[in-house]
């Protein structure tokens, strides 16, 4: 299993923002109207969502990213969840580019995998 710790320095990171000035290279960060910096969750899930309110923390935007989850030959799941939070937090950072309301977010993406050992499980299939 790996920490929230180990995970967020990889599944973290701040959307970037245009340069307020061109020639200095500044960049603004939108934040709300309580202060706070904008928070842009890369997870669809309920479950995720679900967690961050227990914490108390309320998402600015939900932005989930298509990215392939296939494990790589012989990835072990640590290596796994990493890859696929990274994966995902670039994806939402490249759809937050486009949108100048969350510009200089914080965006957070996890990703949770079920292993024995060192070996991944596979996600079961939803049947429609």
């Amino acid at each position: 299993m790996v920490s929230l710790k180990d995970a967020l320095p990889f599944a973290a990171g701040r959307a970037r923002a245009k340069p307020a000035d061109p020639a200095d290279g500044a960049t603004t960060a939108k934040k709300t109207a309580s202060g706070r910096p904008r928070l842009v969750l890369a997870s669809g899930s309920p479950r995720r969502l679900a967690l961050l309110q227990k914490v108390g923390l309320e998402p600015d935007a939900l932005r989930p990213s298509s990215i392939d989850e296939t494990p790589r030959k012989g990835e072990v799941p640590r290596t796994l969840v990493r890859r696929l939070a990274r994966a995902k937090a670039e994806a939402a950072q490249k759809i937050v580019a486009g949108e100048p309301d969350l510009a200089g977010s914080f965006i957070l993406a996890a990703d949770t995998a079920v292993a024995v050992g060192r070996r991944v499980i596979a996600k079961a299939e939803l049947l429609d």
